[in-house]
């Protein structure tokens, strides 16, 4: 697990510790209500959310956030860094504040971070095939598409796939 708690322009980055949990996991059941991907990858129920709270909570390089404005939750961001990489796993804003340039925000404050304490250069995101909105917003901020692994999801019927994009300082 790597600690962070960061506060720019009114948005405070903060590491999810126990007690957030019962209440992160209630805000993502309540966002996927405004999810119009097709895709169960946009959203986790309550035993998956837990599932990745523990392995974050005991992997040294595992960062789980969560974003609030004004203590309110406004999204979550799970990621882990390898070698000299940070991956971005599962990122969601919420509904009321899509479409406004705050996801964007909130990537570049983290990005900025981890360059600048970590020295990370290379940004990855996965991404769901299905996952039209994801693959747009990756795009729209510097990423790159650089690898497909088809069949990556076998829960799901169609958008199989998983899609990498990367983006190099």
């Amino acid at each position: 697990m790597l600690d962070l708690a960061l506060i720019k322009d009114g948005i405070a980055i903060s590491s999810i510790n126990k007690e957030d949990a019962f209440s992160i996991s209630q805000w993502i059941e309540r966002e996927k209500n405004y999810l119009n991907e097709s895709s169960s990858i946009n959203s986790i129920e309550f035993d998956e959310f837990m599932k990745r709270f523990i392995e974050y909570y005991i992997t040294d390089n595992e960062i789980f956030l969560k974003l609030q404005n004004d203590e309110e939750i406004i999204g979550v961001l799970k990621g882990r860094v390898e070698g000299n990489e940070l991956i971005f796993w599962f990122f969601m804003v919420g509904y009321e504040y899509r479409g406004r340039g705050l996801g964007k925000d909130i990537i570049n404050i983290i990005i900025e971070h981890f360059y600048n304490t970590k020295g990370i250069k290379c940004f990855s995101a996965a991404v769901s095939s299905g996952n039209k909105q994801a693959l747009r917003f990756w795009k729209s901020n510097g990423f790159e598409a650089v690898r497909i692994t088809k069949d990556f999801f076998e829960d799901i019927n169609d958008d199989k796939d998983l899609i990498i994009f990367k983006k190099l300082l």
